[in-house]
């Protein structure tokens, strides 16, 4: 789990300060400031029982609300917590509360969406820089224990933590790895990956760690690990964290602890609701830390007094954003992008860099080679304007690729073919023609397939809790899936492309044929590892295509479009300069470059960015068959079409 999450950060001073304090329903309400990061500040509340001396602790962590704690459903097992005697930390998580990461003091609210959004945006660009997200959740959580620790009223002894749904999963990160922390209650979490994924699908960023489940990582393993401490699983029948995995998962750790003679320490609650907190888990919890943290009582829950939204605000305009240099998710990854491009740029100084970059371009993508090119499948013919249409589908391993072949009508089969993909798949024929039909009239067949996730094979229903961002669209959530099992949406794709090639190139006649690709937009990626990765591809060409990873990792903004057509870890690797040295001499072009945030690039620009795939090419002889252009006058179908 260690390598899976990445290196905690180092300790330094929490600089923790009191803000405010009410006084409410029978207890006091400490607000507190604190950095678990210099700068990055994490604003809290403790709740302070009216007796006076020590007391056991909770740490009370919230779901995926805007609000934070601050929420009734939250609050009430809070103050329960504390008239039952416990002292209870509750924090904001990064993105929620008073700690939104893209805080539009304009508005209000943040610019790239709710807290899974906000968990996501940057989430995504932490895993390209190789390492999950889930390490700021969890430094939070240790550094809230350091803080409690601290205080004259806690029992450093009888720490527990508990929290519902995103909470869940934080309460039982936290407590996997700090073990100051006695009892843990995850609640509306714990289930199986294969259930998970069985059902509702991955989650947002944190909820995944890198390369996960390939490691042999399941949820499982953070309660193995705290064995034989105890732990309380809370479950709901009607849960989307699949109550089935809950009860599977228990089962399997049971064992555990009854291995360890210690069978009763570890308990499991469950109720018939949806994914929602009820009043018999809540006693269940309530009893829980009772028997386990030495603070004996009744469990029955009491009412209570809930305080108003605002009387629980921690900064002086409500968000941290407005503090001193206060960091971000973004700007603490940041520093770490810096660092990994500092790092590429001194390896292309090496004499053994692209040999390099082909094997961790393969290793870090997942890319796999297919043992052969599939079974073709011939689904239709008709003739229309005088272009004849084809339908195929290729049949392969884990799918069946449709794609369509148009070539002139009253003419031989063309022994030349450009494929083009594009993120609309064979539905943008109708709007490109511009850039297809003059191949056509030169004597070509073009081909326009659906790869994995494009047109006929796209995602269906399962879009996830991260895919509808004020700044566009993205597949974020299948795109965690491909980290946590090692197998990248890209290079699928990449290894689906490189079949079907093979399959065209299949000899009709003694020379075979030649197979040209273009891919526009998010899909140049896939284009370019295809052809890194396999010298079957004769020539390429990208059409407003995104400059590099690393522009993608280190912009504020960008757009979510291109997340599925990045690979996590590549930062410090290679980037997408490199992927094209790879392929020279073969000729590549590169028309309308732009940023990570689709906003035109200058040719110089291009050109700047791209200094070493252009240095690769011109030390191969071959600097004329690089071709960098923007183009506004004639589309790059038609330049291309003379060129080739």
């Amino acid at each position: 789990m260690n390598r899976a999450v990445g290196p905690l950060p180092d300790k330094t001073p929490l600089k923790a300060k009191v803000t405010g304090r009410v006084k409410q329903d029978g207890c006091t309400i400490e607000k507190i400031l604190f950095q678990s990061q210099p700068d990055f500040y994490v604003t809290a509340c403790l709740f302070l029982p009216e007796k006076q001396g020590k007391h056991p602790a909770v740490i009370y962590c919230s779901g995926h609300s805007n609000e934070g704690f601050r929420l009734t459903v939250y609050l009430r097992p809070i103050l329960n917590l504390v008239k039952k005697g416990f002292v209870v930390l509750a924090f904001d998580p990064a993105g929620q509360g008073e700690r939104l990461q893209y805080y539009d003091p304009q508005t209000g609210k943040s610019v790239v969406g709710g807290p899974t959004r906000e968990h996501s945006y940057a989430g995504a660009q932490c895993f390209l820089a190789g390492y999950s997200p889930a390490v700021y959740w969890i430094w939070d959580g240790i550094r809230a224990v350091d803080y409690l620790v601290g205080r004259p009223e806690v029992d450093a002894n009888r720490i527990g933590i508990t929290g519902r749904s995103g909470g869940g999963t934080q309460s039982a990160y936290i407590a996997a790895f700090d073990e100051r922390i006695r009892a843990a209650a995850p609640e509306c979490y714990i289930t199986s990956f294969r259930r998970l994924l069985q059902s509702v699908g991955p989650q947002d960023a944190e909820q995944n760690f890198y390369h996960g489940i390939s490691r042999g990582i399941d949820m499982a393993d953070l309660l193995l690990v705290r064995a034989p401490s105890p732990a309380l699983v809370i479950a709901t029948t009607r849960d989307y964290f699949s109550v089935q995995g809950a009860r599977e998962t228990f089962a399997e750790v049971s064992r555990i602890y009854r291995m360890l003679n210690t069978g009763a320490l570890l308990q499991m609650t469950e109720d018939d609701s949806v994914h929602a907190s009820t009043k018999k888990n809540r006693e269940a919890m309530y009893a829980f830390f009772q028997k386990h943290l030495d603070q004996p009582g009744s469990a029955a829950e009491l009412e209570v007094t809930i305080p108003e939204l605002s009387a629980l605000q921690v900064t002086p305009t409500g968000q941290v954003a407005g503090l001193a240099q206060a960091q971000t998710h973004h700007s603490l990854n940041g520093r770490r992008v810096q660092l990994k491009t500092e790092q590429l740029v001194k390896s292309r100084a090496g004499g053994d860099h692209l040999s390099r970059v082909l094997e961790r371009a393969q290793t870090l993508s997942g890319y796999r080679s297919a043992a052969d090119s599939g079974t073709l499948l011939f689904a239709g013919r008709q003739k229309k304007e005088g272009w004849v249409w084809e339908n195929y589908l290729l049949q392969l391993d884990h799918t069946a690729l449709p794609f369509i072949i148009v070539h002139a009508e009253g003419l031989p089969v063309p022994d030349r073919s450009v494929v083009f993909l594009h993120p609309q798949g064979k539905a943008a024929l109708w709007s490109e023609e511009k850039n297809w039909q003059p191949f056509v009239r030169n004597g070509y067949a073009v081909i326009w397939p659906d790869l994995s996730d494009v047109g006929e094979l796209g995602g269906g229903a399962l879009k996830g809790d991260s895919y509808d961002f004020l700044q566009g669209k993205g597949a974020y959530n299948m795109w965690f899936l491909g980290i946590q099992v090692d197998h990248s949406v890209v290079a699928i794709r990449a290894q689906e492309l490189n079949a079907l090639i093979r399959q065209l190139k299949k000899p009709l006649d003694p020379q075979g044929r030649s197979v040209s690709v273009i891919a526009f937009a998010e899909l140049a990626p896939v284009l370019l590892h295809a052809a890194a990765f396999d010298s079957v591809i004769d020539r390429s060409a990208l059409i407003g295509s995104f400059v590099s990873y690393a522009d993608l990792a280190g912009r504020l903004y960008y757009k979510p479009e291109y997340i599925s057509s990045s690979v996590a870890g590549c930062l410090g690797e290679y980037d997408l300069q490199d992927l094209a040295a790879l392929m020279a001499p073969r000729p590549l072009a590169w028309f309308n470059g732009c940023d990570a945030n689709g906003q035109a690039l200058t040719h110089e620009q291009c050109e700047q960015g791209w200094s070493y795939a252009r240095q690769a090419y011109e030390a191969r002889g071959a600097g004329d068959r690089l071709l960098i252009r923007i183009s506004a006058e004639s589309t790059p179908g038609e330049i291309l079409a003379g060129l080739w």
